[in-house]
């Protein structure tokens, strides 16, 4: 029986053209969307690539200098492209493509994509992300707006009881007819495009957890579209709750809950966040480079009384490398406690976009999405705090090097360029699952709950058409 009332609602939704024509669009702008972002990760990855080989050869290939010279000529690190941001980019675009290493500071990513289309920024991203999230609902709306609303306005209904269907295996079946077509549209596209744009490689428990969000996202609308069409007698009346209600979850909740974080929890500005590390370092660092400092000269005469001589040439080490090192160790601590309290701010503003998911599935999956791609703002942070560890790595190394050579009070000390090969490459990976569950756990239980209450919902709007005549 539930076969029978599935395949009769396959029967009519196949008949209407708007739905043939929908699902044409559908497929159109989601394969428009996919050439387009799979274009820009390939350039961006090869870009990325290219570039971080560049700075690495320009590194590798200065000329003889001083160690702490060539610690300020620096190097650019790049942070590596996920192959799922294919699907989702996330906040790659706003949050920088390459942090530049050097000494005494530590700097923000730079070249972010953002800053070259501002205007087009406002409107989003036309990413395959853009279409499961916002438009599939609407195909979803309808095809479920009167699923049940028809029946009854077609006097059918009461036709279907004296059947012997009940009012619960009648929903079961339209619904099952609602997966079925979700099911045939969205899998098949999913694996084809991805095995082609991204190969064999695409399949892997990423890619699935992915697609298996998406489905779950795509169930939780088609179940509130069963029960609206099954507790509202006209179909013109559910479709503008429906349409309603994706408005609310899609745009109207994710603004709201932008504005009250912006208003409870605002970011610093970046020239705020570098005005208050610099001033603590004034106050609390040691200034290598201002000998007049009172840190500086109070470092400078502890180390005189340990070693017990009064004079910095008589030193067992060459005492420029020393204090910079010093330096550099002193003001990490300063880097770190700034930036620990940034992260901080960082969660609660994720905090309050994870409490309007009691309203809005989107922001959930929104949230899931980026997650689960490595696009979103803790793959970010996992990257950034990465190059931080290696800056303090790569300065260490060649001040270690400085503490090593000969102290010339009056010249500086120049090393052969063979040194720079010797100075540890960077190597980062993109986090995996690990990651995701230490800040998505929340995130999952609420979308998980909000599926299953639409499970309940479908069978209170069942219990509700039951106790009705009609």
């Amino acid at each position: 029986m539930l076969w029978l009332i599935a395949r009769k609602e396959l029967k009519e939704i196949f008949r209407y053209g708007v739905f043939k024509i929908s699902v044409l669009i559908l497929f159109v702008l989601l394969f428009i969307s996919l050439a387009i972002s799979y274009s820009y990760n390939q350039y961006v990855s090869t870009l990325h690539t290219k570039s971080e080989e560049e700075s690495r050869e320009l590194w590798d290939n200065q000329e003889n200098k001083n160690q702490h010279s060539a610690a300020h000529y620096g190097i650019h690190l790049l942070k590596p492209k996920s192959s799922l941001a294919l699907w989702d980019n996330g906040i790659d675009r706003y949050s920088g493509a390459a942090i530049f290493i050097e000494p005494h500071l530590r700097n923000n990513t730079m070249f972010k994509a953002v800053q070259d289309s501002p205007m087009l920024a406002k409107w989003g991203e036309f990413t395959p992300s853009y279409i499961m999230l916002y438009l599939l609902p609407l195909l979803i709306i309808l095809i479920t707006f009167n699923m049940v609303s028809r029946e009854k306005e077609q006097g059918t209904y009461r036709l279907l009881r004296s059947q012997g269907v009940s009012s619960l295996k009648l929903l079961a079946g339209k619904t099952l007819a609602a997966w079925i077509i979700i099911i045939l549209l969205i899998i098949p596209v999913f694996l084809i495009a991805g095995i082609v744009l991204g190969g064999l490689a695409f399949l892997n428990y990423k890619s699935f957890l992915l697609l298996l969000m998406y489905l779950l996202y795509a169930g939780i609308f088609i179940h509130i579209g069963v029960t609206v069409s099954t507790l509202i007698n006209k179909s013109s009346v559910s479709i503008i709750i429906l349409i309603g209600f994706w408005i609310f979850s899609s745009w109207v909740v994710p603004k709201i809950t932008t504005n009250i974080v912006q208003n409870i929890y605002p970011s610093p500005l970046e020239s705020e966040l570098k005005r208050q590390i610099r001033d603590d370092i004034e106050e609390n660092g040691i200034q290598r480079h201002n000998t007049t400092h009172k840190n500086t000269i109070a470092f400078t005469n502890s180390v005189l009384k340990e070693y017990n001589v009064d004079s910095l040439h008589k030193l067992p080490f060459n005492f420029n490398g020393y204090i910079l090192q010093a330096a550099e160790d002193t003001n990490n601590l300063i880097f770190d406690k700034h930036y620990a309290n940034l992260y901080k701010l960082y969660e609660k503003q994720m905090r309050t976009h994870e409490i309007s998911g009691i309203v809005s599935p989107f922001t959930l999956v929104r949230q899931l999405s980026m997650g689960v791609c490595n696009t979103d703002l803790w793959t970010h942070i996992h990257f950034t705090e990465a190059t931080d560890e290696y800056r303090k790595i790569f300065i260490k190394t060649i001040n270690d090097d400085l503490i090593k050579s000969p102290y010339e009070p009056n010249q500086r000390f120049i090393r052969s360029k063979d040194f720079w090969k010797k100075v540890p490459k960077f190597e980062y990976e993109l986090p995996g699952l690990q990651l995701f569950g230490q800040y998505y756990n929340t995130v999952i239980a609420m979308y998980l709950l909000w599926f299953a209450a639409s499970l309940g919902m479908l069978l209170f709007a069942s219990k509700k058409l039951n106790s009705k005549q009609w």
